[in-house]
């Protein structure tokens, strides 16, 4: 999960002919990761391309050519993202986020605003993170049941990444970042269809 800083993407969106503006999730070893907006201004032959890096991302590092911990794996990519229509480039709020979220090559571009929690709120929700690994997903018996809990995970980590907590201490942090990052790694191993792709 990728976050972006709002103050780049918001000047981006109000400059922008959002009907003209394109967006593709750039994988390259030699330059790291990031956005890259192309955007066809009226007169222009060729588009204008804006890069926008990540402001962070959980278990990783922003610093060219370290992706494994990314688990984008190695090697050049490009990934158009689907941001469902132009009105996605309406102006930027202080209180949304930009991310990218997904698995393997299935990447989106989402926004959304921001859902503070209090440090109970929060802590219930590391609790959900948790459960949803070590009691939902033991329990499922057959590829059918792995791929409805597929989805309702890939769903929690979705929402997770809209959470924040104001009040939070760094320990209680830490545990919701600690279980999100667990839950993502166990997705990470089986296909939509529920079969896995590498010993658990």
């Amino acid at each position: 999960m990728l976050n972006f800083d709002n103050t780049q993407l918001a000047q981006l969106f109000r400059e922008t002919d959002h009907q003209a503006m394109s967006v593709t999730l750039i994988i390259c070893p030699q330059e790291g990761v990031y956005l890259e907006f192309r955007r066809l201004d009226l007169g222009r032959l060729f588009p204008r391309l804006t890069r926008i890096y990540p402001a962070g991302f959980r278990g990783g590092s922003t610093d060219p050519g370290v992706l494994a911990e990314m688990h984008f794996g190695d090697g050049y990519s490009a990934h158009a993202l689907d941001m469902g229509g132009a009105e996605f480039f309406s102006e930027l709020g202080s209180e949304e986020r930009v991310v990218v979220s997904g698995t393997r090559e299935a990447f989106r571009l989402l926004r959304g605003p921001v859902h503070w929690l209090s440090v109970a709120k929060l802590r219930q929700f590391t609790g959900r993170l948790d459960r949803m690994r070590v009691v939902h997903f033991p329990a499922c018996y057959d590829n059918g049941e792995r791929a409805r809990w597929y989805v309702s995970a890939s769903n929690l980590i979705e929402e997770a990444a809209f959470i924040g907590c104001k009040r939070a201490r760094y320990s209680d942090e830490l545990d919701f970042s600690h279980a999100r990052n667990a839950l993502e790694k166990l997705v990470k191993t089986l296909k939509t269809d529920g079969s896995v792709l590498t010993v658990v």
